[in-house]
């Protein structure tokens, strides 16, 4: 398994920013499974353009935040259950 970062517009106009999906998501893919179209399985877990704010922190009555497009991916893998973005 490798922990991976989609972004919007790949591979087809990568170089445009989007509000379509992916959206910057941090997957995990595994190498050993893959779908009927022979793509490989994967499991996201957080979408930098969704990101729940249940506090709302910032006040402005919205309870989730998004990242600009132009994230810098860093993802440190902790063990099987953590990992920090």
């Amino acid at each position: 398994k490798i922990a991976v970062a989609e972004r919007s517009g790949f591979p087809n106009d990568k170089n445009k920013l989007s509000q379509g999906m992916p959206n910057n998501r941090i997957c995990i893919i595994d190498l050993n499974e893959k779908n009927d179209d022979h793509t490989f399985k994967k499991m996201c877990l957080a979408n930098y353009m969704n990101v729940a704010d249940p506090f709302d922190v910032d006040g402005n009555g919205v309870f989730t935040y998004a990242f600009s497009q132009w994230t810098t991916e860093q993802l440190m893998i902790y063990d099987e259950h953590c990992y920090i973005t």
